[in-house]
């Protein structure tokens, strides 16, 4: 099969430059201190309250594995998306070098810690 040579370079790429653990209280903080945040694109949150809370408390007590977060460094702030802080949508006015950004569908669980 011919592929494009472009697009063989894009497929060949891996993002996870960095993994590492955190724990639900230093996620939390992060989130209350702006640290990590969201994509001002990202949709609202459709689950309700109850939903997210079974599905946090499935996780932490033991049931199934906390879901990996997959997240952005930011490296260059004025090339960024813009961001939003997760508990409230507030549009962030400054990002800061290293503030991470969330790619992925957790959002439900982010909003609700």
């Amino acid at each position: 099969m011919k592929i494009n040579s472009s697009l063989k370079q894009m497929i060949a790429y891996n993002p996870t430059k960095q993994t590492f653990q955190m724990s639900a209280l230093n996620l939390c903080q992060k989130i209350e201190t702006n640290d990590i945040t969201l994509p001002l694109y990202q949709r609202d949150i459709s689950w309700s309250d109850k939903k997210a809370v079974d599905l946090l408390n499935y996780q932490l007590n033991g049931k199934a594995p906390v879901s990996p977060i997959s997240v952005n460094k930011i490296s260059n702030p004025s090339h960024s998306v813009a961001q939003i802080t997760l508990v409230n949508r507030v549009i962030i006015d400054s990002m800061k070098v290293g503030q991470l950004s969330v790619t992925d569908r957790t959002t439900t669980l982010n909003n609700k810690l």
